[in-house]
């Protein structure tokens, strides 16, 4: 009986050899496939969830939250910080009259935006308007972000808008409105005495605030425009449905 050569031996391991390697080749394939399935899914599911989050914030707004937009340069791009008075925050159930919830960006090292939620009392929100930036509770919200832009829809010019109540400043709660001038309603001078009076004087005065109140809140956009970009993908476009401005 008569054995395999070293020439036959030395055939079948080179042959078995090429098999192992396509076969290698295609499950490190399959594997790197799968792992940019599973990244884009994911990137899909934060993006999609952001928007989620937005939507349900802007449509939940109460009657009297005020909304805020102001930005800043860096670069040929801007930096956004989207500010929400009086509004409830997702990371804070409960809330507060004067709470502050604000949707804002940031330069990574990398060169792309990461968006934030941050969410402030009133105290919190006044010492981040006078520049103090470790405040409030902040929660990483979208990394990787390559763009984007707000806009708002004004009902009375009918046009879309950049900013909104850049020049508002925060908090707007009853501390903040004790250190405004009087109200037209102090000024008032003092009638006879007479219950009639004195009822007229309130229902003046609650007016007067509530006008003070509603002019501190600026103008309530009809809609709220956002486009986004995450990595290489083209940007997106969403639209957001806001409940209009009312004065207590």
């Amino acid at each position: 009986m008569q054995g395999f050569t070293l020439l036959e031996m030395m055939l079948v391991m080179f042959v078995l050899m090429v098999l192992v390697g396509a076969i290698a080749a295609i499950v490190r394939g399959t594997i790197l496939l799968t792992d940019e399935m599973t990244q884009a899914q994911n990137k899909d599911s934060r993006l999609n969830a952001f928007a989620q989050l937005c939507e349900r914030t802007f449509r939940g707004l109460p009657a009297q939250a005020m909304v805020r937009l102001r930005n800043t340069q860096a670069g040929n791009r801007y930096l956004y910080q989207l500010a929400l008075v009086d509004a409830p925050s997702p990371l804070n159930a409960g809330g507060l009259a004067g709470d502050v919830t604000v949707f804002e960006t940031e330069e990574a090292p990398d060169g792309y935006l990461r968006i934030f939620l941050r969410s402030m009392s009133a105290e919190q929100a006044l010492a981040w308007e006078n520049g103090e930036t470790d405040v409030g509770v902040r929660l990483p919200l979208l990394e990787n972000v390559a763009a984007l832009d707000w806009a708002f829809y004004n009902p009375q010019s009918a046009a879309w808008e950049p900013l909104w109540n850049e020049s508002y400043l925060l908090p707007l709660n009853a501390g903040v409105l004790e250190g405004l001038p009087p109200t037209p309603a102090d000024n008032v001078e003092d009638p006879p005495a007479s219950a009639d009076t004195d009822a007229a004087r309130r229902t003046l005065a609650s007016n007067a605030a509530s006008q003070l109140r509603a002019m501190q809140r600026g103008m309530r956009p009809g809609l709220v425009e956002m486009k986004i970009a995450v990595g290489a993908d083209p940007p997106l476009r969403w639209v957001f449905w806001v409940p209009p401005l009312k004065a207590k």
